[in-house]
C-alpha cells in the first residue's frame, strides 16, 4: 500500500494561551499517520501535544535562529478517525501556529524513521 494524503489544516492563533484546542479530521483509511509542525512565539514553551486525548509523540525542536521562537514536529501512529481535537499546551501562555496533515498507507511501526533539523 502506498503513502496517500487525507487531510490538512493550518492556521496562526494570535491570542497567547496556556491551552490551544481546534478540532481536526481524520478520514477513514488503513494505516494512518498525523504529523503537526508548531511555530511557538517567544519561547520554548510547548509542553505537550494531544490528538484526541491522545498524547502524540515529540520528533524535533528548534531554535528559529538568532529569535527566541522554537518550531516543533509531533507524530502519532494510528489516530482516531472522524472529527476530534487537537489540544497544544504551552507553559508559560504563547501564541503559535501550527499546520497539520494526516496519511493513510503509513508503516506503523519504526516512526519517525529519521528526522533532521537545519
Amino acid at each position: 500500500m502506498a503513502i496517500a494524503f487525507d487531510n490538512s489544516a493550518a492556521a496562526y492563533i494570535s491570542t497567547g494561551s496556556t491551552s490551544h484546542t481546534f478540532a481536526f479530521t481524520v478520514g477513514a483509511g488503513s494505516n494512518k499517520g498525523l504529523c503537526i509542525f508548531i511555530h511557538c512565539f517567544d519561547g520554548d514553551r510547548i509542553t505537550g501535544v494531544t490528538y484526541a486525548t491522545v498524547a502524540m509523540t515529540q520528533i524535533n525542536k528548534v531554535k528559529q535562529g538568532t529569535s527566541s521562537d522554537y518550531g516543533y514536529m509531533y507524530y502519532l501512529n494510528a489516530p482516531a478517525s472522524g472529527a476530534n481535537n487537537f489540544v497544544v499546551s504551552v507553559s508559560p501562555s504563547a501564541r503559535i501556529s501550527y499546520a497539520i496533515s494526516s496519511y493513510s498507507g503509513v508503516l506503523q511501526t519504526g516512526q519517525p524513521e529519521a528526522n533532521n533539523s537545519a
